[in-house]
């Protein structure tokens, strides 16, 4: 390879041989771009160098002229065997020398083999010619790199690029494909799916439309049952929290009920005791009693034939009594309406839910509060004769001997129903109600007498019969035979009872008994509710109610002989006010009066 273009001595410059060793030339460092670099190793300057020689043969922006590249070369050749020196200059510049100054890039860019800057070969020893031939091989090596290997690197690279751009193509190809394909089924899918879903609409429709043909009066007639349901159950509510506002006390009701389940629970096994041991007791005592009055009544029957014989007074063994109630507090004030005189629920109503007032007359006996057009209308009450029908026309022992002669004792509640045996009059209710309260152990010392001709209604007396023994009532209830002697009839007994389950037009029996001032017990129908005084004279109850009917037989009986005498007097002063045969004459003789004149 030529190096003629420069030498190591050629390129000398007239101060290389003046350089101590460690010094580099200002002109090589001016070249390399380098000022005050101290502690150079040998090694590194060279490196140094090389990176120089290279980049200003190569490098378009970094050319050397022909003449630097031969110092650089002729640097390098003399520092070669200087490997223990260090060489000392100035720094490094802020550009550094791949950075070249303003008056390097004004050089002249001229091309230059590379060939030109190792030295020719006859210029040194044999340790030159082998430095530059490493220099030549990397740099020939370097050359063929950029111009072959790199070159077909880059054109495989470039194959390569396009191979993959034309898989790429491929796949893209494919996949447009594809989604064409599924767009198409889907497309086709869902035609399908919206004609079976437009198939299924129309049969689900007609399906539906006869469906609803079918359902739709049950459906409105559900809705009117709803409807229905709801505006009782909101009323229902409504009136319990108007209930509950007008008397907070009813909220104590279920406290009241448990009470009163414990004290009747008490009371029933007072009353099976009373019933199982005592009864029987209290029978015999009855049953000695009248063996001795029916002995006493046949010697007085003998010495009535013997003239100035006085009768024989019957000694009786004093019975044993019944046994008290226990009451149960009242917490809730059901008893107010006992106290206060008030009507109970018993007593009839009018349309507006109030209780039906008795009528009143004013002086001239016409019924106040009509009408001024109904003015004319004067009301006539029905009389009977207080003078039969007065309690002093019966003594004591016309009553006790009754009392004995059909097997009762002046200790037995009597309860006595008066009245021609017909069924509308209510024995049959009177027998059941006796029969319920025989299941609810409390008819002890209550018996139940029916008082009455039969006439033509032999079948009926006989079902009556037939009853009585059914439920083996035989010994607390009897049927007598009709009485001429009413006042004494009623008078034996201790409460009277009118059970018609049908109106009464007048009720005589109902008058008939406060007359005779005994408390009377009767239907709320007909004639009653106005002849009775509820709660003063006697009660009224719920007309055809077996357990209304014993209940209240019950509860009269365990209350003191003297309210219900106060409550028969009060009945005959009612009768004395208003239902006197008297009365009714002369009110009538006035209207006959007032036409006439």
């Amino acid at each position: 390879m030529e190096a003629s273009n420069y030498s190591s001595t050629d390129s000398k410059t007239s101060s290389e041989d003046d350089l101590v060793d460690g010094q580099i030339d200002p002109e090589i460092l001016k070249i390399l771009g380098i000022d005050d670099v101290f502690d150079l190793d040998q090694g590194d300057y060279m490196s140094l160098l090389k990176e120089r020689i290279l980049k200003g043969s190569f490098d378009e922006k970094e050319k050397l002229s022909e003449e630097d590249l031969a110092k650089l070369a002729n640097e390098r050749k003399r520092i070669r065997d200087k490997k223990d020196i260090k060489f000392t200059s100035k720094k490094l510049n802020k550009g550094s020398f791949f950075n070249t100054n303003s008056e390097r890039e004004n050089q002249t860019n001229t091309i230059i083999d590379p060939k030109k800057m190792l030295p020719p070969s006859g210029g040194i020893g044999k340790k030159d010619d082998e430095n530059d031939d490493d220099l030549k091989s990397e740099l020939e090596s370097l050359k063929n790199f950029l111009k072959v290997d790199l070159f077909d690197a880059i054109k495989d690279i470039g194959s390569i690029v396009k191979n993959i751009e034309s898989l790429l193509e491929d796949r893209n190809s494919l996949l447009k494909k594809e989604s064409e394909g599924e767009r198409k089924d889907s497309a086709k899918s869902g035609f399908r799916g919206k004609e079976e879903e437009l198939e299924n609409k129309k049969k689900e429709s007609k399906f539906g439309g006869i469906l609803s043909a079918v359902t739709k009066p049950f459906t409105s007639l559900f809705d009117t049952i709803k409807n229905f349901l709801m505006n009782v159950l909101v009323g229902s509510l409504l009136n319990w929290l108007l209930s509950i506002f007008q008397d907070p006390r009813k909220l104590l009701q279920p406290i009241q009920d448990l009470l009163d389940g414990i004290f009747n629970f008490f009371n029933n096994i007072i009353d099976w005791m009373d019933n199982t041991f005592v009864n029987p007791i209290r029978y015999l005592i009855d049953a000695v009693n009248s063996g001795i009055s029916g002995f006493i009544n046949v010697l007085n029957n003998a010495l009535s034939l013997i003239p100035g014989a006085s009768p024989i007074d019957a000694p009786k063994i004093p019975n044993i009594p019944e046994p008290p109630k226990l009451e149960s507090p009242d917490i809730v004030g059901k008893n107010d309406n006992k106290k206060n005189g008030s009507p109970t629920s018993t007593q009839p109503l009018n349309k507006g839910g109030s209780p039906t007032p008795t009528q009143q007359l004013n002086k001239g006996g016409s019924v106040v509060g009509l009408n001024n057009k109904d003015k004319n209308i004067k009301l006539v009450k029905r009389g009977i004769d207080i003078n039969y029908f007065n309690p002093s026309n019966v003594n004591d022992s016309q009553k006790e001997n009754l009392r004995k002669q059909i097997g009762f004792s002046n200790q037995n509640f009597l309860v006595l129903l008066p009245g021609r045996l017909t069924s509308w009059k209510g024995q049959t209710l009177f027998i059941e109600a006796a029969n319920y309260l025989k299941k609810e152990n409390k008819l002890s010392n209550i018996f139940f007498i029916i008082l009455g001709g039969a006439d033509t209604k032999i079948n009926y007396k006989q079902e009556l019969i037939d009853l009585i023994y059914t439920y083996k009532l035989v010994d607390k209830v009897r049927i007598m035979e009709a009485m001429s002697d009413m006042p004494l009839a009623y008078s034996f007994c201790n409460l009277v009872v009118s059970a018609s389950i049908e109106p009464e037009a007048f009720g005589r029996v109902s008058v008939e008994a406060q007359a005779m001032e005994k408390p009377i017990l009767a239907s709320a129908i007909g004639g009653s509710k106005e002849t009775i005084a509820d709660q003063e004279t006697g009660w009224i109850i719920e007309p055809n109610n077996i357990h209304a009917l014993a209940n209240k037989i019950f509860d009269i009986s365990k209350m003191d002989f003297e309210k219900l005498s106060a409550m028969g007097k009060l009945g005959r002063k009612n009768v004395l006010q208003n239902y006197t045969q008297d009365q009714m004459c002369v009110k009538t003789l006035e209207i006959y009066q007032s036409l006439v004149y």
